[in-house]
């Protein structure tokens, strides 16, 4: 939690995650680095042979952790995709994430 993965005033920025080989999970909880996180962001995840599925997208976020929990599933890949990091009365700057949790049963 003391470092994080950050593009500078970049965007749209993905962060793309391998885990290797097509994983059973249920909940994905992402730590928003402090100050700089997207107020619009994609969540999607693909296995191997799949297709890209969209688990979240947020026009309002707020940074800080988010917890996102579905029904179990498996995956390859997840991709975190900031659309819009910052604008007009917007609090957001470019996405930075401290951590990424998958977690499963």
């Amino acid at each position: 939690m003391n470092t994080k993965a950050m593009a500078s005033n970049e965007w749209s920025w993905k962060y793309f995650v391998d885990l290797l080989t097509d994983e059973s999970f249920s909940r994905i909880r992402i730590h928003f680095g402090k100050d700089h996180y997207p107020t619009h962001y994609i969540v999607r995840v693909r296995a191997e042979d799949g297709d890209w599925q969209t688990l979240k997208e947020d026009e309002g976020g707020k940074g800080g952790t988010v917890d996102i929990q579905f029904d179990q599933l498996k995956s390859r890949y997840i991709e975190i995709e900031s659309i819009k990091p910052d604008g007009p009365n917007q609090k957001g700057y470019s996405m930075s994430i401290a951590e990424l949790e998958v977690l499963g049963e």
